[in-house]
Order: C-alpha cells, then sequence, then structure tokens
C-alpha cells in the first residue's frame, strides 16, 4: 500500500536551502482580512502573502522597477510554512518588484502595485 504525503506532511526545517514560492499576494486591511482592493496605498498598507516553505528570519523586500530604490516592509509576521503577513511601508505610485527572502538569502519574487 503507497503512502501519499503532500508538503504539509514533511518537516523542511532541517532543509535551510529551500528556497520560499510565492502562490499569492492578497491586499488586505490592518486585521490582514481581505479588503477587495488590487492595489497597495501609496501611503502604505498590508498584504498576506501566500506560497510555500516560510520560515523564521523571512524579510520582505520592495524595488522600485527601473531604480535602484528598494525598502524592507515595515513588519513580517511568519503566520506558518505557507503564509506571511506583511505591512508594507509609503511608497511612491507605480509596479514594484517584492521579494521574499529566506534566512538563508534565498529568494522568491513577484510584483505589487502601488497607486
Amino acid at each position: 500500500m503507497a503512502t501519499t504525503l503532500s508538503y504539509t506532511d514533511i518537516d523542511t526545517t532541517s532543509f535551510s536551502s529551500i528556497k520560499p514560492r510565492i502562490s499569492n499576494v492578497l491586499v488586505t486591511t490592518s486585521a490582514y482580512l481581505a479588503s477587495g482592493a488590487t492595489t497597495v496605498s501609496t501611503s502604505g498598507g498590508y498584504i498576506k502573502i501566500t506560497g510555500l516553505f516560510f520560515a523564521a528570519g523571512e524579510q520582505v523586500i520592495l524595488k522600485t522597477v527601473g531604480t535602484k530604490t528598494s525598502a524592507l516592509a515595515t513588519s513580517v509576521t511568519v503566520v506558518s510554512s505557507t503564509q506571511l503577513n506583511v505591512q508594507l511601508p509609503a511608497s511612491t505610485t507605480g509596479t514594484k518588484l517584492l521579494f521574499v527572502v529566506g534566512a538563508d538569502g534565498a529568494p522568491a519574487g513577484t510584483t505589487i502595485t502601488y497607486a
């Protein structure tokens, strides 16, 4: 009889080189509930990132497309290995590259828009 394991059945804490993966970014309220918005306010905001292999020590970095400007998220809470709650800083209007960087430096990236 074969046993099927999902990623949630595997203890990934001993694999420091596993790269985090982003599957979705949701703009939320400060309570991390869906806000219905599709962009982050230029005064800052909150997002929920879902994916795989998130662990303690994750950083979220925003880089303005076409520039050398980057900023760290105001706060990052690792809710589970599949969810991060993130408070974003104020920024200018436009598309940003959003990176989740693991404690070992392995990045995962996507984009997000400030408006």
